[in-house]
């Protein structure tokens, strides 16, 4: 995985581009399945190898389905991030609203864009996250900006290690 770049703007939209090696279908799979979201946001601490295959099967994300995950606040306490799928273009494109038990719940909107770099031997994913802020909270400031952006690269570094290869926990998929 690349280390994430980051692009706050003055409006309360937070922009981050990092590459992952797994393919995008891998990736948008662990965005839109409630259990693949749970283990990599820090809900369930079940490997991959951990997992029971029966009972962990795909969900298939569509628009107007809600979800809700527990996940690791930045403080490292646990909370919760729930949302609705708004729109689902598998596997190029996932926009979903996003609450955060540590931001109050606020309705911000986060979409994913994936797009497929071809590697020899394999595939990896350009991930573009666009993180907009809600209603009252678009006109915040470039400081608050930068300090909401500095969540997303702990987040998609846990996201790149689930994907990939090897997981955090070193069990090869």
């Amino acid at each position: 995985m690349t280390a994430p770049m980051e692009f706050p703007d003055a409006h309360g939209s937070l922009r981050t581009i990092v590459e992952i090696a797994a393919p995008p279908d891998a990736v948008f799979t662990a965005l839109s399945d409630e259990r693949e979201l749970a283990a990599w946001l820090g809900g369930d601490a079940a490997s991959p190898a951990e997992r029971q295959p029966s009972f962990y099967a795909p969900a298939v994300a569509i628009p107007g389905q809600p979800w809700r995950v527990g996940a690791l606040a930045p403080d490292g306490s646990r909370g919760t991030i729930e949302g609705e799928f708004l729109l689902v273009d598998r596997p190029h494109r996932l926009e979903s609203t996003w609450r955060a038990s540590w931001d109050g719940f606020a309705p911000d909107r986060v979409c994913f864009e994936l797009t497929p770099i071809p590697v020899p031997g394999g595939a990896r994913t350009r991930l573009t996250v666009t993180h907009t802020r809600a209603g009252g909270r678009l006109r915040v400031t470039a400081m608050a900006s930068r300090s909401s952006a500095s969540e997303w690269p702990a987040i998609l570094a846990r996201l790149g290690a689930w994907v990939s290869p090897r997981t955090l926990f070193g069990v090869a998929r």
